[in-house]
């Protein structure tokens, strides 16, 4: 077979305040979605519409997820690199799931980090920040996902 690509890049706004769990082996997982926004032009009014689509992300790991906590919350703009993940399950009551994620593999913090009262305030020179993770995270996607 020859070679292929699953890359993922969204612009887009952040539609909840993450939620974080653990695997079984306590791995940090972060969930949260985004909104991106397209645009068309209806053909028979000639009016510019625009159309919301919401995406699934989860990301893995302490460093990342403690990133994600910390600053990244409901609305803001957010950039985010990474790969598409179908997962299928069944449940107790042999119920067949299917799941569509995007696994974020970097996500770079547009406009100006938020923070909590009792923390230092970020530098006002820094418009965002970037964080990258290591990407092996697929078998746990599959083998240990918390949600």
């Amino acid at each position: 077979m020859g070679r292929s690509v699953n890359l993922t890049i969204l612009l887009g706004n952040v539609g909840a305040d993450p939620e974080i769990r653990y695997t079984s082996t306590g791995t940090p997982v972060a969930r949260f979605s985004l909104a991106t926004n397209s645009q068309y032009t209806d053909t028979s009014t000639g009016e510019l519409k625009e159309i919301t689509s919401w995406h699934n992300l989860v990301m893995y790991g302490k460093k990342p997820a403690d990133v994600i906590q910390k600053y990244v919350k409901k609305g803001n703009p957010l950039h985010v690199v990474g790969h598409i993940a179908y997962r299928t399950w069944t449940d107790k009551d042999k119920l067949k799931h299917h799941h569509t994620a995007i696994v974020i593999d970097s996500f770079t913090l547009l406009g100006r980090p938020t923070f909590q009262m009792g923390e230092s305030a970020p530098d006002p020179d820094d418009g965002g920040g970037t964080v990258v993770v290591d990407t092996d995270q697929s078998s746990e996607l599959h083998e240990d996902n918390p949600f």
